[in-house]
């Protein structure tokens, strides 16, 4: 998609979310130093836009205004979904927060376990270490840690502690 063109459907989004939501929902979260306030919007397609995507229903408009290290941060995104808008807006927040849980998996195994750097490249061997990465990553979560760093840190010190595990 070229510069103008994403241009010209920014300005209809924003044209879209000037007139009031269908539904709306708010959430406060603080995590790791960072305290974000998202609300989202849920908007009906109209004709101007839903002819360029057969599917699309509905608009989302998510607002995202926050600190982080002590600075103010603040941004707008936009989702289409084929989904009709009158799908509560709790089901698309969930959706959308779902989704960045996905994106974290790959971001934990890059910099936690160095996956991308690993020289493990020969056979079965590196989808292997996948899945003990994977493995490791679920027992963490499971057992409610908020950090795999910090546990990794923790239970390598703790040689009787891992020997249990097994």
């Amino acid at each position: 998609m070229s510069k103008r063109t994403r241009r010209n459907y920014t300005k209809r989004l924003k044209k879209i979310a000037s007139q009031a939501p269908i539904s709306s929902v708010c959430t406060q979260e603080r995590n790791k130093g960072r305290q974000e306030v998202r609300k989202l919007s849920v908007y009906a397609a109209s004709s101007g836009i839903a002819a360029d995507w057969l599917v699309l229903q509905s608009i989302l408009m998510v607002e995202r205004l926050g600190s982080h290290q002590g600075r103010e941060v603040s941004s707008i995104s936009y989702y289409i979904s084929s989904l009709p808008a009158q799908a509560p807006a709790s089901y698309f927040s969930a959706g959308i927060r779902g989704d960045w849980e996905i994106e974290m998996l790959p971001y934990i195994k890059n910099t936690t376990f160095g996956e991308d750097k690993s020289k493990l490249r020969k056979g079965h061997t590196p989808s292997n270490m996948s899945v003990i990465r994977n493995l490791a990553i679920n027992l963490f979560r499971h057992w409610g840690a908020k950090s795999v760093a910090r546990s990794m840190r923790q239970i390598a010190r703790d040689i009787k502690g891992l020997a249990l595990l097994f």
